[in-house]
């Protein structure tokens, strides 16, 4: 009884002085704020899954997120205030006049068709046929899950689903943002754009058969929203529309698939948003404690479990170590069961260089966290691609994460955005050279 009361007043004691950090992530995203909230979210489902279990491994798990939380807020708090790095996010800018739609047009439209395609030549309209045949009709004779997952695998037949979700999952959102966001119109044709835009967008991130990356983009909507309303690119009123639409339709996905995966996850009499705390909280934690004879052997070299796992990256069926762990809890080889960001810490380095990694974690974090605000300062596209780095930084757990869940393809295309910008700049005085002679 009392260790769970010293866990308790640890994790609250952590809560309470992240209070304000936690307040601004929410309230502003940026990626050193993702990071704290999904550290915060997995210190409490530790906290949770350790009193109810309250064995070795679990007071183990919390002890390393911890620990290693502590010395990542170390390293990230102390590297801003050194370096005077900028720690949030910037103020909404108004959206150009001009601001080449063309561009943004064609860059959405080409991750449009590509996902359309990409829906038809992997199979994946099975996973949407089915799903729509529970949903409506009840049909329970093809599941959704097991769908999901040969399919996201490769198992059926390989075509590369790391590649194929930068481009569902990671670029076509983007464009879509871009599109309805970062062109001036008419509130009329905003509100119809919308109504036709975020539903199609979210059909085919369905496909994949995954509720985290339909959510991510339907909270970009959210979030992005709110920005223009605060610049007063756009009234309240008329964005309320499409605000409704975007929240039916993430409600409704996440009905959707919880309810097709139910019976495979031992949901079925538990309430939504139970479902929902655990996925966000405990599921994680918990996974970790029961598969720990998996990782409490720890790599064969330091930091060798995230080598592994970045050369994954290349095409192929190679088992890393969250198949292994899923594997080991019964769930077959195909599926992932991940570490928590400091547990993953943790496997790879041990106490003593892995309270040096976390403090490094920091630094890293406190850099690109600067280096995203200060670019998102710059322009209203490098605003919103900016944030929805922010937002999938939710989604990463390990460097592997960092590929895979869109911030590193982001980081360039960030890139890509202030360089063009940079050209039309230097371009107008001799276009206006040009035009006065």
């Amino acid at each position: 009884m009392e260790e769970r009361i010293l866990i308790g007043v640890i994790t609250l004691t952590f809560i309470v002085s992240l209070g304000r950090r936690l307040l601004l992530a929410v309230r502003d995203p940026t990626p050193g704020g993702a990071v704290i909230l999904t550290s915060t979210a997995y210190l409490i489902g530790a906290t949770i899954v350790d009193w109810r279990m309250h064995s070795e491994v679990s007071s183990l798990v919390y002890a390393a997120c911890a620990v290693f939380f502590l010395m990542y807020l170390v390293g990230f708090a102390g590297c801003s205030a050194f370096f005077r790095l900028r720690q949030w996010a910037p103020e909404p800018r108004t959206i150009p006049e001009g601001g080449r739609r063309v561009a943004k047009w064609v860059f959405f439209l080409i991750a449009l068709s590509g996902c359309v395609a990409i829906v038809y030549a992997t199979g994946t309209d099975r996973l949407l046929a089915a799903l729509f045949r529970f949903v409506f009709v009840g049909d329970t004779s093809e599941s959704v899950l097991d769908l999901r997952v040969s399919l996201s695998s490769g198992e059926e037949r390989w075509m590369a689903p790391g590649y194929i979700k930068q481009l569902r999952d990671i670029l076509m959102p983007l464009g879509g943002l871009l599109v309805l966001f970062a062109i001036r119109r008419r509130p009329v044709r905003f509100v119809l754009l919308s109504f036709t835009l975020v539903p199609v967008i979210a059909l085919l991130m369905i496909s994949s058969g995954e509720r985290s990356s339909v959510l991510l983009f339907l909270i970009a909507v959210f979030y992005i929203a709110a920005r223009t309303v605060r610049k007063r690119n756009l009234s309240a009123g008329v964005v309320v529309g499409p605000l409704l639409v975007a929240g039916l339709v993430a409600i409704s996905t996440f009905l959707a698939l919880t309810s097709s995966f139910a019976s495979r996850r031992d949901y079925a009499e538990t309430n939504t948003v139970l479902i929902l705390a655990d996925r966000v909280l405990t599921r994680t934690p918990e996974e970790n404690v029961l598969g720990a004879r998996v990782w409490m052997r720890g790599a064969l070299l330091p930091g060798a479990g995230w080598l592994s796992e970045l050369a994954s990256v290349i095409p192929g069926t190679q088992k890393t170590l969250s198949n292994l762990i899923h594997e080991d809890l019964g769930g077959g080889d195909l599926g992932n069961s991940v570490l928590g960001t400091w547990i993953d810490v943790y496997y790879n380095f041990g106490w003593g260089l892995g309270i040096f990694a976390a403090f490094s974690v920091g630094i890293f974090i406190a850099f690109f966290n600067h280096w995203v605000n200060s670019m998102r300062a710059r322009s209203w596209p490098a605003d919103i691609c900016g944030l929805w780095i922010s937002i999938c930084m939710l989604m990463v757990l390990s460097p592997f994460g960092f590929l895979l869940y869109g911030p590193f393809l982001l980081s360039v295309v960030l890139l890509v955005i202030q360089q063009s910008r940079r050209q039309r700049i230097f371009a107008f005085p001799r276009a206006a050279i040009v035009s006065a002679r």
